[in-house]
């Protein structure tokens, strides 16, 4: 027991220590880069970053002894004047060696002149075991957030790797995807570690984002610290540490790609590091479609080749690219002297880099799609436990009740998710579920059950319970930006703008994220989208430049929003201030405008600026041709309608999708050519392209509406025999409206008895309907019963709605009935769940 207590005492001790040493650096590291090399004269070409811009990396380029010029000519391969650089000779070379790569690095003009190349003067040893080589790299990220934190990327390289592409190639493969994703290597998951974390194995180079490493180096969670610690015990930390943090962070773990953009090649068997290229391994290098490759012999006949055929530079000189104006001669480096350092320039090997990226995030999506797509067992499944749900009336009952579903013992989040985004209308019955969930023996909720939970609780207005969600979230490291965006969705929505704002300057102020350009983006939306366009207006004029830069989606989400208003003065006062800015309006602003117009029945000006987009060369999106048709079939327009539909099909660059073929479907209804949709559902069976349930809601809508209720029915019978076409929400609401509303209350009963045997969760709107129409057809005591039942679900009857009911039981002589729901309102409305 002593040995063991002396071995711990042992690891804890060095583990507390390298943690101090890691302070040590971050907190004193202006000291620790003594060959910095400032500006050395004003240069006419400025930087600029963000969106709009091409994208910017910050490159930690390492050797040991003896590797100055190798480092050096790294250097000028991956040279931009939109980067920053951290060069490290590590504790192996001597001070002469690093004064020699300094004076050299000092040499290049546009390195003397942009300043963005530093040289670590206090070296860390470079060693593969412990943390040392974690805490280095974390050092070298924490000295390029402070004398540059406007970079997008960070980029490891050793004396031993090369790029295949010049940066001119990065920049435009990237700024055309601008995408959040950190290219990163995945790794293998290994065993479980400590705290709930989960080792997690792969490449020791790594691209990662600027905001992953503030939240490693300043950040608001105890894991990297945790980690870091750990790694001192762990034989090779780089090819575990970040992969951990990262896979174990809600915030940022499903935001890896499977790569990292390197290319290699192992001896078989393989050794501890791939083996040396050469000459004969060019021509797959590149043909790879990797950024860069490891590993070279020194001054190898394979890196002349490269800087020869890929990169076009000479020796001693940087790898040019637009921004070099000077010319190009044996004598003169075409760098010495620049233009516009914003500008690139795409070269040959793009289209290749370019199809790398893209197939990452085809193959990040596909796996994202298939972690929330559930199984057909768990779909099952979440159906059993929702019809046992809607089916109990009291959540006091749960465990004994859902004993009876005969689930499996290791009840997996999967599961929970898709039960709570069924009970998304019944909050109430949400949070009993999801307390019952978490007190299974060895589960643990994921963020997204969280969130799914807080949207639910969000729409029954149950703010202090949300709130309380929110703090439950952050002491079990669940929290992330998401959750704050869906707060303050459900405040804006509940007519709460103040506390909707309040919620978005909580998530940095009480909850330490700092927000980005999309979280800005994001909250103009909210505000937007819930009809608060105005209070969306005041916060961008206040904050703009202040505390954001506004992108052209931050002026198309406020054009979007004064569209939605029919309110042309303020949505042209936008996009003149857009324009102003140096955006110019794309496809996105175009479609915005065309619904605008069409929200305002201007259609002749939205067909106009539909053939501005041709004359400009701006391809039509599937969207803008479904909001044409649908606006022009509804104004009963249906000629001019078919010709855009006939357009859509003739753009090849635009596949006819579902929702454009239920546009022409709404079209021939709105003219009463009931056969004629029929007939666009046939076609689009034949084209695998649905229908869909949204289709049948149309036609089911659309049949109401001419007052043919057994046509409606009959079709609502058969709709669910087709794939994909199974009755949601929304259809139940149109068949109980329509029999209530032709008073068959029993069949209007048959229909809510047939979506509760289904496991769909009424909403408020279809329980007003129903509760009406028992109203109107005298049946009080069932309206009662469906009343207290939406009560129970947590939900508000609206003013109306109660006014109603109230009138018939006092006619009745039932005001002792009133008193008792009125007191059920107000408690529901002044005592919010709590637990």
């Amino acid at each position: 027991m002593g040995a063991e207590r002396k071995w711990l005492f042992t690891l804890f001790s060095g583990a507390f220590i390298t943690f101090l040493i890691l302070l040590s650096f971050i907190s004193g590291f202006s000291s620790s880069y003594n060959f910095a090399l400032p500006p050395h004269k004003p240069f006419s070409s400025s930087v600029h970053r963000g969106p709009g811009h091409p994208p910017a990396f910050a490159y930690y380029i390492s050797g040991g002894r003896g590797d100055g010029e190798r480092l050096f000519r790294l250097l000028l391969a991956v040279y931009h004047p939109r980067n920053r650089y951290l060069l490290h000779i590590s504790a192996d070379g001597g001070d002469e060696e690093r004064v020699r790569l300094g004076a050299m690095v000092k040499s290049v003009p546009a390195v003397r002149a942009f300043g963005n190349v530093d040289v670590i003067g206090k070296p860390d040893p470079n060693t593969y075991m412990g943390s040392t080589n974690i805490a280095a790299i974390l050092r070298a990220a924490a000295i390029l957030l402070k004398v540059d934190g406007g970079w997008d990327w960070f980029v490891t390289l050793s004396a031993l790797d090369y790029p295949l592409i010049t940066q001119d190639e990065i920049f435009y493969c990237l700024k055309q995807s601008r995408t959040e994703i950190l290219p990163f290597s995945m790794p293998m998951v290994g065993d479980i570690l400590l705290l709930k974390a989960k080792q997690n194995r792969g490449s020791p180079w790594v691209v990662l984002s600027r905001s992953f490493l503030e939240f490693c180096i300043f950040g608001w969670d105890n894991l990297p610290r945790t980690l870091l610690m750990y790694s001192n015990n762990v034989v090779l930390p780089q090819e575990f540490y970040f992969h951990s943090v990262i896979c174990n962070s809600p915030e940022f773990k499903n935001t890896t790609v499977n790569a990292d953009l390197r290319y290699f090649v192992w001896d078989n068997p393989p050794k501890m590091e791939p083996h040396f290229l050469n000459t004969s391994d060019y021509n797959e290098m590149v043909k790879s479609g990797a950024a860069f490759a490891r590993q070279f012999e020194k001054d190898g006949p394979v890196l002349d080749m490269i800087d020869r055929n890929i990169l076009m530079r000479r020796r001693k000189r940087a790898t040019p690219g637009a921004w070099c104006t000077g010319r190009k001669s044996w004598f003169m480096d075409p760098c010495s002297q620049w233009g516009d350092v914003n500008v690139v320039k795409p070269g040959p090997r793009v289209k290749k880099f370019g199809e790398s990226i893209d197939k990452l995030l085809d193959d990040l999506k596909e796996q994202s799609n298939t972690n929330q797509n559930p199984d057909a067992k768990t779909v099952q499944e979440a159906e059993i436990i929702c019809k046992i749900l809607s089916q109990l009336g009291n959540s006091r009952n749960l465990d004994s009740a859902l004993s009876s579903a005969n689930l499996s013992d290791n009840l997996s989040p999967n599961l929970v998710l898709q039960v709570l985004k069924k009970l998304s209308n019944a909050g109430v019955l949400a949070l009993s579920f999801f307390r019952w969930a978490e007190n299974r023996k060895g589960f643990e909720h994921s963020p997204e059950c969280y969130n799914v939970l807080i949207e639910s609780l969000g729409k029954i207005k149950q703010f202090k319970m949300v709130w309380l969600l929110v703090d439950e979230m952050k002491l079990n490291g669940l929290l992330c930006k998401d959750t704050f965006a869906l707060v303050s969705r459900r405040l804006a929505r509940a007519k709460k703008v103040k506390e909707a704002i309040e919620a978005f300057e909580k998530m940095e102020k009480k909850y330490g994220f700092e927000p980005e350009l999309r979280d800005y983006n994001r909250l103009l939306d909210t505000l937007s989208k819930s009809r608060h366009v105005g209070s969306a207006q005041e916060v961008f004029d206040k904050w703009k430049n202040r505390k954001f830069t506004p992108d052209i989606k931050s002026y198309t989400i406020l054009m979007e929003g004064w569209g939605q208003e029919c309110n042309f003065l303020r949505l042209n006062e936008v996009y003149r201030e857009m324009v102003e800015d140096g955006f110019e309006p794309d496809v996105i602003g175009y479609g915005i405008l065309i619904n605008a117009y069409c929200k305002a029945k201007k259609y002749n000006e939205a067909v106009e600026l539909c053939y501005e987009m041709e004359r400009k060369n701006i391809k039509a999106t599937p969207h803008i041709y479904c909001t044409l048709i649908n606006g022009l079939g509804s104004e009963r327009r249906l000629n001019e309608a078919i010709k855009f539909f006939e357009l859509c099909k003739g753009n090849s660059d635009c596949a006819i999708e579902t929702p454009t073929y239920n546009a022409m479907v709404g079209a021939y209804c709105w003219l009463n050519r009931i056969h004629d949709a029929y007939r666009i559902v046939d076609v689009m069976r034949k084209c695998g392209v649905g229908p869909n349930t949204r289709t049948y809601d149309i036609i089911l809508h659309h049949l109401v509406r001419l007052g043919k209720p057994k046509e409606a029915y009959s079709v609502f019978q058969t709709m669910s025999d087709e794939l994909g076409c199974e009755p949601s929400v929304s259809t139940y609401e149109i068949m109980v409206r329509m029999f209530c509303n032709e008073g068959c209350i029993d069949m209007a009963l048959r229909v809510w008895g047939e979506m509760k045997g289904r496991g769909v969760i009424p909403g408020m709107n279809m329980f007003s309907a129903l509760i009406n129409g028992l109203c109107n057809d005298g049946n009080l005591d069932e309206a009662c019963k469906y009343m207290k039942e939406m009560m129970d679900m947590g939900m508000w009857p609206p003013d109306w709605l109660f006014k109603h009911l109230k009138q018939f039981l006092v006619s009745e002589g039932k005001e002792d009935v009133v008193i008792v729901l009125a007191h059920r309102i107000d408690k529901l409305r002044n005592a919010p769940l709590v637990g």
